[in-house]
């Protein structure tokens, strides 16, 4: 009993004990250069700017250990945002969570286009959440500024159990209806959105391999990970732990300083897409010069052939794994080829890692000609790893 107990304070307070003021800490800048690209760090529930990244053994804070590494300095801002998310005296729901950022985002011009061309987040928990809900709410918030990756960490897109044992506690908190993972319709539509219109942003994600004591795992990995399209990390710390890296050489810091410069300096298939934010529509621009031109027929019939809508009924019934093989062998077989939007959904019910080669192998029963759209949608359903192959591809391969 007394370990039940236990586990339904440190539900409440894993982030930080509840304040008796409403009063929300100042959105914190870290960064007095004039940087065009921006990294964000939004905190969970509960948080706080500074001390939701600071580690108690060492004292040291990751939003200073960033603001202060000369690879990351010399090319980014770095900001700490505050916004409502408290437990107990905030009570609000996760789309008030997203609009209670929506105000310190404008507040700062990060999303103005003036000061910033690039944003980057690293948000922990509930943070990512209200991010997502603030682009499913208000699709072009971000139009004028590229968000290349946005780094989840513990984040749980399919709720937590944990939620529903507070549930029983305060049957009427809204933040805590945000994170059970039963029944949960509002994580499930913008879940459903940020699937189907992700555009070239990247989410990479760490996930808990320790847990907290009396509760164990806060976030499991399959919440932590379920919308994730970039790079995997698994941290060997716990929910609170593993956003608190206790130096430079902490692998947490390492992994996700990484993850930033490398998505920073590499191409985004500018020449043949034009970069598209998560939900946004009316992204600028890129170049989309030196396309090679392809030919407009289709491929031959085959033999043998299966239609689109017996393939997907079929997938819908397969493992993850099961399902490359399978396409392998029936995507061919589709009279006058497959739509390149249905091959993009096909590989995507795939696991993330096997998206590439779906399309890669298949590449030359697509219907031509390829539109914009099309490139778009293959890009956000293959890791970005993948994504120069997996276009090129597209692009060269022969009926």
């Amino acid at each position: 009993m007394i370990r039940f107990v236990l586990s339904i304070f440190l539900t409440f307070n894993l982030l930080g004990c509840a304040s008796s003021s409403i009063e929300i800490p100042s959105t914190i800048s870290l960064s007095s250069n004039q940087a065009e690209k921006a990294i964000v760090f939004i905190h969970g529930l509960n948080g706080h700017p500074e001390e939701s990244w600071k580690n108690p053994e060492t004292n040291e804070v990751w939003t200073k250990l960033l603001a202060e590494d000369i690879d990351i300095s010399r090319e980014f801002r770095i900001f700490s945002l505050s916004y409502n998310a408290g437990l107990l005296n905030g009570n609000m729901t996760l789309k008030e969570m997203g609009q209670s950022l929506r105000a310190d985002i404008k507040n700062i011009g990060l999303a103005s286009g003036k000061q910033f061309k690039e944003v980057y987040f690293i948000a922990h928990s509930m943070g990512n959440l209200a991010l997502r809900s603030l682009m499913a709410e208000e699709p072009d918030f971000f139009s004028e500024v590229k968000i290349p990756l946005i780094i989840s960490m513990g984040s749980p897109s399919n709720g937590s159990d944990l939620a529903a044992i507070g549930k029983l506690f305060l049957p009427n908190n809204s933040a805590l209806s945000n994170l059970t993972s039963s029944n949960n319709s509002y994580l499930t539509e913008i879940n459903r959105k940020w699937r189907e219109s992700q555009g070239d942003t990247r989410i990479s994600c760490g996930y808990e391999k320790l847990p907290t004591s009396a509760i164990g795992f806060v976030v499991p990995q399959d919440s932590a990970t379920a919308v994730c399209n970039g790079s995997l990390w698994p941290v060997s710390a716990n929910h609170v732990f593993m956003v608190k890296p206790r130096n430079t050489q902490d692998r947490i810091y390492v992994w996700t300083k990484d993850e930033i410069l490398s998505t920073s300096h590499s191409p985004k298939l500018q020449a043949l897409v034009r970069f598209q934010n998560a939900f946004s529509q009316s992204s600028s621009k890129a170049a989309t010069q030196g396309q090679p031109k392809k030919p407009d027929n289709p491929p031959k019939a085959a033999t043998n052939t299966v239609s689109l809508s017996d393939i997907k009924d079929a997938v819908a019934g397969m493992l993850y794994d099961q399902i490359p093989a399978f396409l392998y062998k029936t995507v061919p077989q589709i009279k006058d080829g497959i739509d390149c939007n249905d091959l993009a959904l096909l590989a995507s019910k795939a696991v993330y890692s096997e998206a590439g080669n779906i399309v890669v192998n298949l590449a030359k029963y697509v219907r031509r000609p390829l539109s914009e759209g099309c490139m778009r949608k293959i890009s956000s359903t293959v890791l970005y790893t993948d994504q120069s192959r997996a276009a090129q591809a597209l692009l060269l391969s022969s009926q």
